[in-house]
């Protein structure tokens, strides 16, 4: 027995295929879509942690660079500031971090306690909505960074 296959001249997409493979499409994009934007998102979140962390570092160390008078002066370390980031607009446009500083006593019970003092800094910014913070905590002594760079 011979069998012979003959092709079918007029054979055609059908459009519940065209509809299947258009949704299939569809639903490819909309996922690379969302994962490119969850991506951007997350560099976003990075560079504004990094930016935070240099805020924080940059005060931590002008506070340490302070005499022993200039830190238990009263006013003298300024209790609130403002530092702005955008990473492409020179005109300080972008992210804005609020920043409050603090100065008080040594926690603990020691006899050099009349001789430190706690630093605390914190930083306030949002995100999209949401509300992010960091902070830094150290402790500034009467004999510190000054001896050695004064």
């Amino acid at each position: 027995m011979k069998l012979s296959y003959k092709p079918n001249l007029q054979s055609a997409t059908t459009i519940v295929e065209v509809v299947a493979a258009v949704t299939i499409l569809a639903i490819s994009a909309a996922g690379l879509m969302g994962a490119l934007a969850n991506g951007f998102f997350s560099v976003q979140l990075t560079r504004e942690n990094q930016r935070a962390t240099q805020i924080l570092i940059e005060r931590t160390e002008m506070a340490r660079l302070y005499n022993w008078d200039q830190v238990t002066a009263p006013g003298f370390i300024l209790t609130n500031f403002i530092a702005s980031y955008d990473p492409s607009s020179s005109n300080g446009g972008g992210v804005s971090y609020t920043g409050s500083v603090s100065v008080a006593d040594f926690p603990f019970a020691a006899n050099y306690a009349t001789n430190m003092r706690q630093l605390t800094i914190t930083l306030d910014w949002a995100t999209k909505g949401i509300q992010r913070q960091r902070s830094i905590t150290t402790l500034l002594s009467r004999d510190g960074l000054q001896p050695y760079l004064f």
